[in-house]
């Protein structure tokens, strides 16, 4: 006899696992909050100690793994009859082993280190914050002075910290704990926020954003682009490339960009929408400046499909596109911003006769029609700051999953650590998660 297909007991069991699943992750998060407040309070409490204590670890960390390496060499040389390979091991050991011998031994390495890293860290920021005035000073936006007074207190911090370390060696050390602890809370508010009412999830993931640092944050999607190279080499069948929660369909797909060369490796981030791509980014070749870093802001919209292949075959790119449940309100919300994009928009072609340009491929290949920005901040395009991922966040802000930014800098991996969490937390707007490669 055949067994009976009961279509009841299979939802229910397709619901008990998203709850089980929902439970799992929320868990996950409360221990990961946990560690981060607990390292922050620590770190807050020990000072220049904390700093010393980090390094030793660390110090004894690279002579473990450069012990690990010389043995690895001498082990391959041995059975493996490999003199090249085994070389190249026994370089990387005894780099590491000296590497950390210095660390251990050398008493003011640390404080060097880390105050050089801080300086380093707030020195760009500043950079940035001074490059961004420029550019919206030029594309005539009004009352962005705080961008020049930070870039001024960035770059005088930074100049002190190199040259005063031991000034201010305790006050970094706390408010790098801080920021731990607050990081660790914000873990811990999306365990509260799969607990309340679905009415006022948005409104609460608004308040208690924080996104991760931007020199973690720019590395997440080359990371996500090798993590799921690796699983699909070793066992392709155990890569689902849809994952749903529940049965909402998204009616928005956010999609991030990963390619293994130069600023590919940052990612990038496109809408699709109603079977169309909206893209914003530095396409006119002849504009960019500071090796592409800097250039004409152009606002693209493409047919989805002949896109995504031209993406992952010109560049050899891995898309993660994170799918979005909207209401009416907010999908009319996204409607609006995209009339008032059209209104500040002229429209632009690049040069048919250079068909070899990623710009020519696109109107050729995916039927992308161009635009330019009459004026505002989108006019000239910069890529720390006025990006494809502003755009976005912009468009899609209704949503609740506006990027919160920490010193005006934001990434495609900001975009990307905000979306993953929502769609493994399975308690918000993102309900699904693909990947195309």
């Amino acid at each position: 006899m055949f067994a009976r297909f009961d279509e009841n007991k299979v939802k229910r069991n397709s619901e008990d696992y998203r709850l089980l699943a929902s439970e799992i992750n929320i868990f996950n998060y409360f221990l990961i909050g946990l560690f981060l407040v607990s390292f922050g309070i620590l770190g807050f409490n020990s000072g220049k100690i904390g700093i010393k204590y980090s390094f030793n670890i660390l110090g004894f960390a690279f002579l473990a793994l450069g012990i690990s390496r010389l043995l690895d060499g001498v082990l391959t040389y041995i059975y493996k009859k490999s003199g090249q390979k085994s070389l190249v091991i026994l370089q990387h050991g005894l780099i590491y082993s000296i590497a950390g011998l210095i660390i251990i031994e050398s008493e003011r390495i640390d404080i060097f280190l880390f105050s050089l890293g801080c300086s380093l860290v707030l020195g760009f920021i500043g950079l940035t914050k001074l490059i961004s005035y420029i550019l919206l000073r030029d594309s005539q936006v009004r009352y962005n002075i705080g961008d020049l007074i930070s870039a001024i207190f960035y770059g005088l911090a930074g100049l002190g910290v190199l040259l005063s370390p031991d000034l201010h060696i305790d006050d970094l050390v706390k408010i790098i704990s801080v920021w731990l602890i607050i990081y660790g809370l914000s873990y811990w508010s999306f365990c509260l926020i799969g607990v309340v009412p679905q009415s006022q999830r948005n409104s609460l993931k608004r308040k208690i954003r924080l996104p991760l640092p931007v020199f973690i944050a720019a590395l997440l999607p080359d990371i996500a682009r090798q993590n799921i190279n690796k699983l699909i080499e070793i066992n392709p069948e155990e890569i689902e490339s849809r994952q749903l929660v529940g049965d909402k369909k998204p009616n928005i797909e956010v999609l991030v960009h990963a390619g293994p060369e130069g600023f590919n490796r940052i990612g990038h981030v496109d809408l699709l929408y109603k079977n169309k791509i909206i893209s914003y980014g530095n396409y006119d070749e002849d504009s960019r400046s500071m090796r592409e870093m800097i250039g004409d802001g152009v606002l693209f919209v493409a047919e989805s499909k002949d896109y995504i292949n031209l993406a992952i075959r010109e560049s050899e790119k891995t898309l993660v596109g994170f799918g979005l449940n909207l209401d009416k309100a907010q999908i009319e919300a996204i409607d609006e911003r995209l009339a008032e994009l059209e209104s500040q928009v002229v429209e632009w072609s690049p040069d048919g006769r250079k068909k070899s340009r990623y710009s020519a491929k696109l109107k050729n290949e995916a039927k992308a029609k161009f635009y330019k920005f009459k004026s505002g901040k989108f006019k000239k395009y910069f890529v720390f700051t006025t990006n494809c991922v502003l755009l976005a966040d912009q468009i899609i802000g209704s949503s609740g999953l506006d990027i919160v930014k920490i010193n005006g800098i934001i990434t495609p991996g900001s975009f990307y650590d905000c979306l993953n969490r929502e769609f493994k937390a399975r308690s918000g707007v993102v309900v699904s998660r693909n990947i195309y490669r």
